[in-house]
């Protein structure tokens, strides 16, 4: 027998909304097949989800975007905690901040990863604020004739 909610206060009946299409904080990625050299294939994602090139941002949506850390940097001991990394794709770069964090293991110089967020613009710099993430493995690069 399913439980029945509760009227709150007021009379209104809450309900859980529904459940996200991704799960909080993660895509799935390990359940998505791989391309030769290692990436995801996204194609079998809707189309919402799917990672664009940070030069086709547009201010105030939400977006995938696939590209590695470029550098990071960490908020001073004293001031308010603030994690920052800018991730670059081949079209461009976009500044990342996580509010209320000094680290997040793994975002280091040079890993690849996923990130989906809300776009928004810091004078002529595209920035995501506290979105969601995922770490991909490094890029497979194909072997050039026998290893010797």
């Amino acid at each position: 027998m399913a439980a029945v909610p509760a009227p709150d206060p007021i009379g209104m009946v809450r309900v859980a909304a529904p459940a996200p299409l991704v799960a909080a904080g993660r895509f799935g990625i390990a359940e998505l097949g791989l391309t030769e050299d290692g990436t995801p294939d996204f194609q079998d994602l809707p189309e919402a989800l799917r990672p664009v090139h940070i030069a086709r941002l547009r201010e105030r949506s939400r977006a995938t975007v696939l590209g590695h850390v470029r550098s990071v940097t960490f908020s001073p001991a004293g001031g308010a905690p603030a994690f920052a990394a800018e991730v670059a794709d081949t079209t461009g770069t976009v500044r990342v901040v996580w509010l209320g964090r000094r680290e997040i293991p793994g975002i280091v110089p040079g890993r690849r990863l996923v990130l989906r967020g809300l776009v928004t613009k810091s004078g002529s710099e595209w920035c995501l604020r506290d979105p969601r993430y995922e770490l991909l493995p490094p890029l497979r690069r194909p072997r050039k004739g026998p290893h010797r």
